[in-house]
């Protein structure tokens, strides 16, 4: 009789089986709500985050939340800076304290200082640091200027739109004007033609 390596612990009866089989009914159920919730959330950011029309009507944190889901803020920027800064930081410091730091050789037993690899890593860790992350940063910043750049045409044409309703309203209110200047000169001109017959008579 061959016995299994891996007994089946659902094929067992007790406790231990019981338990198992719940927390998988629990975990499949998690998993099915967290599905329809997610839905539900894409479905509701879809109709009341995202469109442009209601953003100007939203309050200031739905405000942001649509910028962030809109991608008008680059949040691996601000991400990408901290960790240039953190990796300078360290390059600098490890360096300078591994001047004054030795180590023993594990085969010789001697010491051995370590200010050449501390004084290699203080001089040109941050040059590879910083030529490293304006790599990655060019692209990012190539992006937010495009971005950018689409924002203002958006707002020149904004403004453009706008410039020529106000010359439009402004034509027509003086449309008006002068229709009305002529209706009273027509009115006046009348009145004076009455005013002399009357006299003739």
């Amino acid at each position: 009789m061959v016995l299994p390596l891996i007994p089946d612990l659902a094929a067992r009866s007790g406790p231990r089986s019981a338990l198992c089989e719940k927390i998988k009914k629990g975990v499949s159920y998690m998993n099915i709500f967290s599905v329809i919730l997610s839905l539900a959330a894409t479905i509701a950011a879809f109709i009341l985050l995202l469109p442009e029309k209601k953003q100007a009507t939203l309050p200031k944190w739905a405000a942001v939340l649509a910028d962030i889901l809109n991608f008008k803020y680059l949040l691996l920027e601000s991400i990408l800076r901290c960790l240039y800064i953190f990796a300078t930081a360290f390059c600098l410091i490890s360096g300078f304290l591994h001047l004054f730091s030795f180590t023993t050789n594990p085969w010789t037993g001697e010491s051995i200082w370590m200010g050449l690899p501390g004084l290699v890593l203080l001089l040109f860790g941050p040059i590879v640091v910083r030529l490293t992350f304006e790599g990655l940063m060019m692209m990012i910043l190539l992006v937010k200027n495009v971005i950018q750049i689409n924002q203002k045409l958006k707002g020149d044409v904004t403004d453009q739109g706008s410039n020529l309703r106000e010359a439009l309203e402004k034509a027509k209110a003086e449309r008006d004007t002068a229709k009305a200047a002529a209706a009273q000169k027509l009115l006046a001109d009348q009145e004076a033609k009455k005013a002399d017959e009357s006299e003739k008579q």
